[in-house]
Parts: C-alpha cells; structure tokens; sequence
C-alpha cells in the first residue's frame, strides 16, 4: 500500500505527509489541491493489486472518504499525532515506534539516536518490478531490505517535524494521553472549527471502541502475546489455504471460512474470534 499511495501522490501532485496503515482502513495526512483525486487514483490502483492478488473483481473502498481540512498548527499537530498513533489506540503495539506500518519512526532518527534506514535497492531500473507495469518511478526513490519504499524518498519529513519544534517534544506527544489540555490547546488557534478528536477521525467505531482506544494509550490491558493481523492472514495463506485448493479468503465459502476460525481460535495467541473473522474476510 505504501508504495503505491507514493505513485498516487506522485500522479496528483499530493504531498504526503504521515500515514498509518491497519487492517481494516488507511490514515493519511496529506497536502493537496483536490484531496479526492488522490483519493480515486490511489483506491484505483489499490483495488486492482488486491483483485489480481485475490482473484477477485469489483470495488474495493467507499466511494466518498473522510476528508478533513484542517488550519491551524495546533488542529494539524493533533491529527498528526493521533495518525501517528493508531498502533497504539488499535492495542497492536505499546508505543507508537513500534509499529511499522506508520510515518512515526521516520520523524527525529538522528536526533532520536535511531540510524538512517539502508536502501536495498534505487532507482527506476532496479524499481521496475515492484511496481505496476509502466509506472512512473523517479530515480530518487528508494526501497528497503522488505521491497517497501523508505518514507525518506516521498513523504516530507521535515515538514512534519516542524510542526513538533523539537525531538523532546514529539517523543513526549508520542507518548502522551489523551486530555481536555489537547482540546483547550485547539482552541488557542482562533478557528470556528471543532476541535480534532479519535471520535471525529475514527468515525466508523462505536462510543465503546473509542473508549477502548483510549484506553489504550495507558497500555494496561495490553497483550504482549497477542499475534497481529498481518501475522495471522500470513499464517492461513502459507499453511491453510492450500487444504481448500484455493490461493486467497476470498475463494472461501462461508463454511470454509469457519472451519478455519474454530480451528485458530484455540490457540491462545489469536483467540479473538471479531480479529480472526476480519482476518478470513467474515463479517462479525
């Protein structure tokens, strides 16, 4: 996904800014002069990889995304943080530097005292095959050792890193709680504007889940065992989707699909039957 949200970004004159990939959805942060093409070309490209990847066809993402405009620096370094978060508030990690999935280990690396990420490979030439057929790749671009590309090479980093000021003061909103202080401090930016808040970003999750979110920041339930969803869709395509005589979920029938839940969820690192459902593509 990260690879092709940068050629999206790239065919719509977008800057990227943050993103954060889960499971079930995208958080991006981004500067554009009509947010929605990039929206239409990166869900495009996006539903055409997954349909060959899962011998599927049709759409994918909603038509209409949450789009959210947002001035003053206080409004945008919420919405930063709380995207830069989402590993967190989802329960997948204890801090938000530990999910790799999102732009937050990419801000402050040397003043972090974390070492500059290695290019395994660069350039159109060498890039070619990791992207769709006839891509536009620039030369500058640059994948790591996983064949995703460094965030270094198309989000702007030091733009964000501006609207923290200092290394100290993005580990301590990284790692801070959610309070009214955040809201009172939207306030100081003058704008006839609600305040930026997980309930106004996560806009598809129950009061309850909310809740859980924030609980989530002070990590007191959190379950260093639990086995990720990227973990458990690995574990039924390398060692389960070979019995049904099928290469994706997708091609599953119902019963199929809830064979190979009741047989996971025995096991104590994915026992969540609505995380074992998401995963085999079954509605909960």
């Amino acid at each position: 996904m990260i690879n092709l949200s940068a050629l999206a970004s790239s065919r719509t004159e977008t800057v990227i800014l943050t993103d954060a990939e889960m499971s079930t959805h995208l958080h991006q942060n981004i500067c554009a002069t009509n947010p929605r093409d990039y929206y239409l070309s990166l869900s495009e490209s996006l539903a055409k990889d997954f349909n060959r990847r899962h011998n599927r066809s049709g759409r994918l993402f909603d038509k209409k995304p949450f789009i959210l405009q947002l001035q003053g620096p206080n409004h945008i370094q919420m919405s930063l943080c709380y995207s830069l978060r989402q590993g967190v508030h989802h329960g997948a990690v204890q801090t938000a530097f530990e999910y790799p999935w999102c732009s937050a280990n990419a801000l402050f690396r040397h003043e972090r005292g974390v070492s500059s990420e290695k290019a395994l490979l660069s350039g159109a030439a060498q890039l070619h095959d990791l992207f769709p057929k006839g891509a536009d790749i620039p030369d500058s671009w640059e994948v790591g050792k996983d064949g995703i590309l460094l965030r270094r090479c198309f989000e702007d980093i030091r733009l964000v890193e501006t609207w923290f000021g200092t290394a100290k003061s993005y580990m301590f909103s990284m790692n801070r709680k959610t309070s009214d202080e955040w809201l009172k401090e939207q306030e100081k930016d003058g704008l006839n504007e609600p305040p930026v808040t997980l309930n106004l970003l996560e806009r598809g999750y129950s009061a309850e889940d909310i809740s859980r979110m924030l609980q989530n920041e002070g990590n007191a339930k959190y379950n260093h065992r639990r086995i990720s969803d990227m973990e458990i869709c690995k574990l039924i395509d390398k060692e389960m989707l070979g019995r049904y005589h099928v290469q994706s979920v997708y091609e599953l029938d119902i019963t199929q699909k809830l064979h190979i839940v009741d047989e996971l969820r025995y096991d104590a690192k994915c026992s969540n039957i609505q995380q074992l459902s998401r995963c085999v593509a079954l509605k909960y």
